[in-house]
C-alpha cells in the first residue's frame, strides 16, 4: 500500500459511520494496519489523496491476488512473483512518468482484514443496506477502504486478478459479495452509488479462460454502474497445454506486446473518463448519500450550473390493476394510473411515491394526510407500503422501519427510539423531513417537495 498524506476528508466521510467514535475506531484500525503514525489525522486521506483540482483524476489499482500480501512475502527467497501485481506496478510507473495530473493508489485485498458477506439480501432485501451493516457493527472490518475508494475517491478503477480454476481469485469473490450493498441501492432506491466512473481489468494466469473471466467481471461491474472503454481488459495466459509456471512470470515481464496492451488499457480508460466528464451519462439517478459532500456539490454545480431549485407541488399518481380476460378465457392484469385522492390512502396506512426521483412516504394518520421522507435515516432503507406501526406504550401510530426497527412520530417525523440506536448501533438518527400536502378542489393530492 502506498501511503500519501493529504488534508482531512474525515468530515466528508461521515456518510459511512454515524458517530465520531465509530469513525475513530474504523479509521484507527485501518491506520494501525497500514502503519500510519498516530500523530497523523485518523482518516482515509492518509491513503487516498483528496481531490482538490477537478481536472485531476484518481486511479485505483486493485490487486486481488494473495501473493501480493506483505505477510505472505516475508520469505523473500521463496516468494512467488505475481503477474497481476507486476501489471499494476507497471501501470502505476507509466502514469507517474506520463500523467502528472493523475493520482494512483494500489490497494491489495490480501492486506485488508474483512469479514465475508452474511447473506442478508437472501433474507430480506431491505436488510442489505448502505453502508454495509458489517462495517457499521465491526470497527475492525477494513472493507471500508474498498467502499471509500470505489464510491468516493476513484475516477477510474483497474482490477487485476489471477485465473484460479478458470475463475477470478477467491479474494475477488469475497470482496464482490460484500459489494451487494452497493448494487442493492438500484433495487431499494432506483439510484446508483457509482456515477460516471470507468473500470478496466487485468487478467493473468497459467490457465486459459481469459474471456470467460472478463465476461463475468464486465457483467458485475456494469451492474454496479461502471462504464468501459472499447479496450476494457487485457489478458495473459499460456493455455492449458503450455502452462510452464516456472517461467511464466519472466516470459510475461519480457513480452513487449503484453506491455503495449497494458498501457493501451489504462490510456483508453482515462480517455473514456475524459469523455464522461465532457458529456456525463448520469443525471437524476445519483444516490443521495453516495459521495462525499464536496463531490456531490461539484457534481450538482456541473449539472445545474448554480441554479437553485424551488419546491414545487407534485401530483400523486396511484396505479390500479384491472382484471381483464382474453377471447380464450385467460385472465390477466392491466395496470392503469389515476390521480391520487384521500380515499386511495386507507386510514392508518403508509403509501410510497416516487416524485422526480425523490422517495416520499404519504400517510393517513387517523384521517390526517401527511408526507415525509420515504427513506429511513439510519441505513437509508425505503419504508414499506402497508399499515402504520403502533407504539407499544401508548398505542399511537408510528412510521416503522422493518429493517432495523426505527420508529418515527406520525405527527412531526421525529425519531421515537433514539436510545435504542445509541445503545445497539452507537449512532443517533435524524428526524424525517416533512413535506406540505395540498388537496385541490377535486380532491387530488399534491406534495410540495
Amino acid at each position: 500500500m502506498e501511503i500519501t498524506t493529504s488534508s482531512s476528508v474525515r468530515e466528508a466521510s461521515k456518510t459511512y459511520y454515524p458517530t465520531d467514535e465509530l469513525i475513530q475506531n474504523v479509521f484507527g484500525s485501518i491506520n494501525r494496519h497500514f502503519d500510519i503514525k498516530e500523530q497523523d489525522t485518523l482518516n482515509l486521506s492518509n491513503i487516498f489523496p483528496k481531490k482538490t483540482d477537478k481536472k485531476k483524476l484518481n486511479v485505483l489499482l486493485l490487486s486481488t491476488t494473495f501473493s501480493a500480501s506483505k505477510s505472505n512475502n516475508k520469505d523473500k527467497e521463496n516468494t512467488r512473483k505475481s503477474t497481476s501485481e507486476y501489471s499494476l506496478l507497471k501501470i502505476q510507473e507509466h502514469l507517474k512518468k506520463t500523467r502528472p495530473d493523475v493520482s494512483t493508489v494500489i490497494v491489495r485485498l490480501a492486506e485488508l482484514s474483512f469479514s465475508p458477506c452474511e447473506g442478508n439480501y437472501s433474507k430480506e432485501k431491505n436488510l442489505c443496506s448502505w453502508p454495509c451493516q458489517i462495517t457499521l457493527r465491526k470497527s475492525e472490518d477494513q472493507l471500508s477502504v474498498i467502499y471509500y475508494s470505489l464510491v468516493d475517491w476513484a475516477d477510474v478503477v483497474i482490477v487485476a486478478t489471477p485465473i484460479r480454476y478458470g475463475q477470478p481469485s477467491a479474494l475477488y469473490y469475497k470482496m464482490v459479495e460484500r459489494l451487494t450493498c452497493v448494487h442493492n441501492q438500484l433495487t431499494l432506491n432506483d439510484a446508483s452509488l457509482i456515477v460516471d466512473k470507468v473500470a478496466a481489468f487485468v487478467i493473468t494466469g497459467g490457465q486459459d479462460n481469459v474471456q470467460q473471466v472478463a465476461g463475468q467481471m464486465l457483467l458485475f461491474w456494469s451492474e454496479l454502474g461502471f462504464t468501459f472503454a472499447g479496450h476494457s481488459y487485457v489478458g495473459w495466459s499460456r493455455g492449458w497445454n503450455n502452462e510452464k509456471m516456472g517461467t511464466n512470470y519472466d516470459e510475461m515481464t519480457h513480452n513487449a506486446e503484453y506491455e503495449t496492451d497494458l498501457l493501451r488499457l489504462v490510456n483508453d480508460a482515462l480517455e473514456m473518463k475524459d469523455r464522461l466528464d465532457r458529456a456525463p451519462l448520469s443525471t437524476t439517478r445519483i444516490h443521495p448519500t453516495s459521495h462525499s459532500e464536496y463531490v456531490v456539490e461539484s457534481y450538482l454545480e456541473s449539472q445545474n450550473k448554480g441554479v437553485t431549485h424551488k419546491k414545487k407541488p407534485h401530483v400523486l399518481m396511484v396505479e390500479e390493476k384491472i382484471v381483464k380476460e382474453t377471447t380464450s378465457g385467460a385472465r390477466y392484469f392491466e395496470g392503469r394510473q389515476h390521480q391520487c385522492t384521500k380515499s386511495d390512502i386507507q386510514s392508518n396506512t403508509l403509501k410510497m411515491f416516487n416524485l422526480d426521483g425523490k422517495h416520499i412516504a404519504v400517510i393517513n394518520d387517523e384521517g390526517k394526510i401527511r408526507a415525509f421522507d420515504g427513506i429511513c435515516t439510519h441505513a437509508r432503507v425505503q419504508f414499506d407500503d402497508g399499515p402504520l406501526g403502533k407504539d407499544s406504550m401508548d398505542g399511537r401510530n408510528i412510521i416503522f422501519c422493518n429493517a432495523h426497527s426505527a420508529e418515527f412520530d406520525c405527527k412531526d417525523g421525529k425519531i421515537r427510539n433514539q436510545k435504542y440506536f445509541e445503545q445497539k448501533y452507537s449512532c443517533r438518527l435524524d428526524n424525517l423531513t416533512e413535506y406540505k400536502v395540498i388537496e385541490d378542489k377535486s380532491g387530488t393530492l399534491f406534495v410540495e417537495c
